[in-house]
């Protein structure tokens, strides 16, 4: 396992823009900035329009479900992509069409609506990017639309990595691709972060639940500039809170992929679920709960469950309330190593 976690944090930026711009006058080169481009709506109820600029603004008019297809939305750190609506829910499907993948380093503002993009090619998130929105989803892997227009939420086709470095709030929020890596902060309003990594990505609800079905991958995901090469398919460096809420980590098991985690999963009384060949918990998991039972946390493996040196789980209660459960469990291979703390301690009023 100490293989998988080798991996660079740094962050890289090839060229700042002002050198960018200084060559360009300098050779006569004409320049060219991060600015979303060529919207076209291609299904749903029309949109009230859309204007394209340093702040890009889709206005939903009457529109409760659009589909747009975009060339780019690229974005730099002072660029704003905007969804307005005057008042009720709504949903926006942007795929994108460029051929490359989209770097997006400035805002998306989502209003009341469920925002999702897509681009097979990838999509990363850069440290100064912020998004907020009601509900968000960001996939390397195609939806179509009619699945979209029917509220089925199925992903494949596409070879397109997932990275965020930036901040991401929504009530739900869900990363799907070939590969998914968090080096950000996540934060779900209403309870429920979802990093998928597979050929085919399905997520639907069974009463209170919500089942993710994930496919096994077939070849890893096209590499992209800038982002480090990672031997996980899903891979979480940051920080992800869902307070009260659920937590879910999944890859497919084929040629033994694998996820970990080396940041911090908080869900504060809630369930914490990670599930591929391999899982690797080298940093913090934590579902202590502030006032009732601790919550739950679920590593499941077929091949290899690994708590490291160091690594923190814990379901602990509240003043009130019995401590919660934590289950590390593979067929093959479990492993707790020196130093691993595991606690589930009841409340001192319990």
């Amino acid at each position: 396992m100490k293989a998988v976690r080798t991996i660079s944090r740094k962050y890289y930026i090839r060229q700042s823009v002002s050198i960018f711009m200084i060559c360009c006058m300098f050779f006569n080169l004409p320049v060219v900035l991060a600015t979303p481009q060529g919207a076209t709506q291609v299904g749903g109820t029309a949109v009230g329009g859309i204007t394209v600029g340093d702040t890009t603004t889709v206005d939903m008019g009457n529109s409760n479900k659009a589909i747009i297809n975009w060339n780019s939305i690229d974005t730099s750190s002072s660029q704003i992509l905007q969804f307005l609506k005057a008042g009720g829910d709504f949903a926006v499907l942007n795929r994108v069409l460029s051929g490359n993948a989209t770097q997006f380093d400035g805002s998306l503002f989502g209003n009341q609506g469920s925002i999702f993009i897509v681009n097979t090619h990838g999509i990363v998130f850069g440290p100064t990017a912020v998004i907020q929105a009601r509900n968000f989803a960001a996939s390397g892997l195609d939806m179509a639309n009619q699945d979209f227009m029917n509220d089925i939420y199925k992903f494949s086709g596409g070879n397109g990595l997932v990275a965020n470095y930036g901040n991401i709030a929504a009530d739900k929020v869900a990363l799907i691709g070939k590969q998914v890596f968090n080096a950000g902060t996540i934060q779900s309003r209403g309870g429920l972060v979802i990093m998928a990594a597979g050929d085919r990505v399905f997520l639907r609800e069974q009463g209170s639940n919500v089942l993710v079905e994930v496919d096994g991958i077939k070849a890893p995901a096209d590499h992209i500039d800038g982002v480090p090469d990672i031997a996980s398919d899903v891979l979480n460096e940051g920080t992800i809170e869902a307070a009260a809420g659920n937590i879910v980590l999944a890859a497919g098991d084929v040629f033994s992929r694998a996820i970990e985690n080396v940041g911090t999963l908080a869900a504060s009384g809630g369930t914490i679920s990670a599930s591929a060949a391999r899982v690797g918990q080298f940093g913090t998991v934590n579902v202590d709960a502030i006032q009732g039972s601790g919550g739950n946390v679920n590593l499941t493996a077929t091949e290899v469950a690994v708590l490291g040196t160091d690594s923190i789980t814990t379901a602990n209660a509240g003043v009130n309330g019995d401590g919660g459960n934590i289950i590390v469990y593979s067929p093959d291979t479990a492993i707790f190593r020196d130093g691993a703390i595991v606690e589930a301690k009841g409340g001192s009023q319990s």
